[in-house]
């Protein structure tokens, strides 16, 4: 008796559980009031030891129990199979036997004709005398139970992965608990004559109840495992403190007074003890922190799952990868087997993007399904809602394997959708229940935002590529410009090149007749005569070094600016280049003063070039030092270096020209005002031969003070003949 009040207990409780998981299922609502009507039966059968036994009404009611529990059982399982997709069509069969079941429950509570009368049995518990159609009975259940054992061959066959695992555990706990409970009140007691058999029918809803919670905990039956395994940890603890605890207690107790306790008051003893037991929370905290650890590891958090959802939203903007991760973290926690997103968008072809499933690769195919979830008034639609709405497309959905689609809406209309959410059924084989279908809504909420951000990302990004066309094409044509001006002024250093070689010819010509003169090849010259042609010769001599950095400029321009190596004397080169220049000085009023080092060692130079930058630097020095009376020209050693110096008190460089110096064709402002006939491209050839040479300029300058220009040439690598590798790799000119 105790062990049927608690397996009565728990029934109904799961019962409980179950309806308020889902109050529209069918499925929920058909196994709840089965479980009910088991309870009523497992009660009735152990109530026949009562006095209420001897009526014949409440015997009646328990073979009306029976009957129901089987029928429910059959409505159950045929609802399972529709929300698991097996069974798309509802067809007359199960309202016709739930309506043969309703007339022989209604002919068993008023009539003769199924239990007649109670008679006296074995141990005095009454025996049922059945009536004429009792046949009928009998045969209504056996075919209810044929019914359901062909339901779930039909199911075996269509259903694969976890569906299929998880119908062959509700069915084989519905035919293992039927076929215990036909056993133990018709076969049995009518083979052995023995009414007493039926008291063993805790046996078929201990079979019952314990296969549902398996199949909930561990098969994920209708979703809701959550409280059925709350459940089962409280009457777990009730249990245990019945049994163990106040069952022995109060035992012991009337053993201890010597009180002999009728089995009724016993079992409401028991009762009352192990309520008042269960109030102490820390054995079922206890039992509850086993059976979480066991069982709940398989449930996901909502909450993280949105968390997690609109990181991703909010970290990217590129819509291929939103929605990759975004439908990454959908199956990491819902685990369906098929899941794409698809992106409408007007005038223009439906995108696809399927994060798992292979039955995505024609979308074509899916276009019917999409166009019928838009015209749906539910943000998630999942097939018994399309079925309403579309059979056919329902009917594409099951063949597709999609069990949910959640409208993507884009605006206040209920037909303004960016794009749908497609999602296969589940992997574990639970069916999408109520909470699922809020996350899902949640889910389809942020993606809505993030989609429409993402494609006018996407504009942006469209419009900012033309853009770059258009800049590319403006580019394009700066440089086709560009290209004809380089090939102008190609034609201009070609022209300059040629210029300069013809000219200097003439002008070689004409320093040499002019030496001849002076040296007195043509006769006798008077005084006035030579300082005429000492300047013709001097201006001749300037011509042809001017003529002399005009090719060395179209030779860098072109690339053939070559570095002529040999091993050269710089102290006796910068002393020679001192004396050509004293008469330049002296016709200035000023003086050359020489300081050389005796420890200049000989290196490996380009001797004219570097002849042409000494010449250079003394001569800017003489001509832009009008109110200096001496240049100071040096040449020492420093810090592992040749170092060579031309330092006058003369007018000095401004500050903000100092940068463009030795820049190609520049000359500061009060330079040219100086000397208007400069070219200024003197410091400019300077500054590439001394870097040719792996060497640096010097150069100080105070607008006003004077200024110091000369150059560093390192000793240790010009103390050997450079090779090409050594040599330093001077830019062309543009």
């Amino acid at each position: 008796m105790l062990i049927a009040v608690i397996e009565t207990l728990y029934l109904i409780l799961l019962s409980a559980l179950v309806l308020n998981s889902n109050r529209k299922n069918r499925a929920n609502i058909s196994l709840a009031l089965g479980m009910v009507a088991i309870s009523c039966w497992l009660l009735g059968v152990h109530g026949l030891q009562s006095e209420f036994g001897q009526n014949i009404v409440f015997a009646r009611g328990i073979f009306l129990a029976g009957l129901l529990s089987v029928a429910m059982l059959f409505w159950f399982m045929y609802e399972l199979m529709v929300n698991l997709g097996l069974v798309m069509f509802r067809v007359r069969l199960p309202v016709a036997l739930l309506g043969i079941a309703g007339a022989l429950g209604v002919l068993t509570m008023t009539t003769p004709f199924i239990v007649r009368s109670l008679s006296v049995g074995e141990g005095g518990m009454p025996l049922p005398l059945y009536g004429d159609m009792f046949w009928l009975y009998i045969g209504a259940v056996l075919a209810v139970i044929v019914v359901i054992f062909l339901l779930f061959i039909k199911g075996l066959t269509m259903a694969k992965g976890e569906v299929r695992s998880q119908l062959i555990s509700v069915g084989a706990t519905i035919s293992l608990a039927i076929a215990a409970g036909f056993a133990t009140n018709f076969l049995l007691p009518a083979l052995l004559g023995d009414s007493r058999i039926a008291l063993l029918n805790p046996i078929a809803a201990i079979l019952l109840s314990t296969g549902l919670t398996y199949s909930i905990s561990r098969r994920k039956l209708l979703n809701f495992r959550g409280r059925i395994l709350r459940a089962a940890t409280y009457m777990m603890t009730v249990a245990v403190l019945a049994i163990v605890y106040v069952a022995p207690v109060i035992y012991l107790l009337a053993m201890a007074f010597r009180v002999v306790i009728p089995q009724t008051q016993f079992v409401l003893l028991v009762l009352i003890g192990t309520v008042l037991s269960a109030t102490f929370h820390r054995m079922q905290a206890l039992s509850s922190r086993y059976v979480y650890k066991h069982f709940f590891r398989d449930i996901y958090d909502s909450t993280e799952l949105l968390r997690g959802l609109n990181d991703v939203l909010v970290r990217t903007t590129d819509l291929g990868e939103l929605l990759n991760r975004s439908m990454g973290i959908i199956i990491k926690y819902l685990h369906p087997e098929t899941c794409a997103v698809v992106v409408l968008q007007p005038n223009e072809e439906d995108r696809w993007y399927v994060g798992s499933g292979d039955r995505f690769a024609s979308g074509a195919s899916f276009r019917s399904i999409v166009v019928a979830s838009l015209e749906s008034d539910k943000d998630v639609i999942g097939i018994d809602d399309m079925l309403r709405k579309d059979p056919a497309a329902a009917e594409l959905m099951r063949k597709k394997g999609i069990a949910v689609i959640g409208r993507l809406k884009s605006g206040d209309g209920e037909r303004d959708a960016c794009g749908v959410l497609l999602l296969g059924a589940r992997q574990t084989g639970m069916v999408y229940g109520f909470q699922d279908r809020q996350t899902v809504e949640a889910v389809i909420g942020s993606l809505a935002v993030a989609v429409q951000n993402a494609l006018h990302y996407e504009e942006v990004q469209r419009f900012n590529r033309k853009l770059q066309l258009s800049v590319a094409e403006a580019t394009r044509e700066l440089r086709s410009s560009n290209r004809r001006l380089t090939q102008i002024d190609k034609a201009k250093d070609e022209f300059l090149s040629l210029a300069s070689h013809q000219l200097r010819t003439p002008l070689t010509s004409i320093k040499g007749y002019i030496s001849m003169v002076l040296e007195g090849d043509a006769g006798k010259i008077t005084s006035q005569q030579r300082q005429l042609l000492d300047e013709a010769y001097a201006s001749s001599e300037r011509m042809v070094h001017l003529i002399g950095d005009f090719l060395n400029v179209s030779r860098l321009q072109t690339g053939r600016f070559m570095v002529d190596y040999h091993q050269v004397d710089l102290a006796k080169v910068v002393a020679q280049e001192v004396e050509s220049m004293r008469a330049v000085a002296t016709a200035h009023d000023m003086t050359i003063i020489l300081k050389i080092s005796s420890l200049i060692p000989m290196l490996y130079i380009d001797e004219g070039k570097l002849r042409q930058v000494i010449m250079n630097f003394i001569d800017n020095s003489i001509y832009y030092s009008p109110d200096s009376r001496e240049v100071t020209v040096s040449l020492g050693i420093e810090d592992g270096a040749v170092v060579f110096r031309v330092a006058d008190a003369g007018m000095g460089v401004p500050k903000d020209a100092q940068k463009n110096l030795f820049t190609k064709f520049y000359r500061a402002e009060n330079a040219r005002r100086q000397r208007p006939d400069g070219t200024g491209i003197g410091l400019y050839l300077a500054k590439k031969i001394v870097d040719a040479h792996s060497g640096s300029i010097v150069f100080e300058s105070e607008e006003g003070e004077g200024s110091t220009f000369g150059f560093r040439l390192p000793i240790k690598k010009l103390s050997t003949l450079p090779t090409v590798a050594d040599e330093p790799v001077l830019d062309r000119v543009a």
